[in-house]
């Protein structure tokens, strides 16, 4: 992952991934928000937080709910934040 975290107290950890709108439907991507599911729903839980271009929020959405069901990854929270860059006062984020 781009970032990974550990709560120093809960232990929960954190993993961050930023992609580009051409990494967002491809097998890679998707087998690897598989694993970070799986990874983080073997730790108890967690969270995966993914940035990705304004225009590519609701593909990664879709991506990320899709991953989370088959990772069967109930204790994982997840979120896909939308940056217009340079613009980067322009921000949507979805929860999943």
């Amino acid at each position: 992952p781009d970032v990974f975290g550990r709560h120093l107290t809960s232990k929960r950890a954190l993993i961050g991934e930023a992609k580009t709108e051409n990494d967002i439907a491809n097998p890679h991507t998707e087998l690897q928000l598989t694993t970070y599911f799986r990874f983080l729903q073997s730790e108890g839980g967690g969270t995966i937080e993914v940035a990705v271009p304004w225009k590519g929020v609701d593909a990664m959405l879709f991506l990320m709910k899709k991953t989370h069901r088959l990772a069967a990854a109930t204790e994982v929270s997840f979120s896909v934040s939308g940056w217009a860059l340079p613009d980067a006062d322009l921000c949507v984020v979805r929860h999943g």
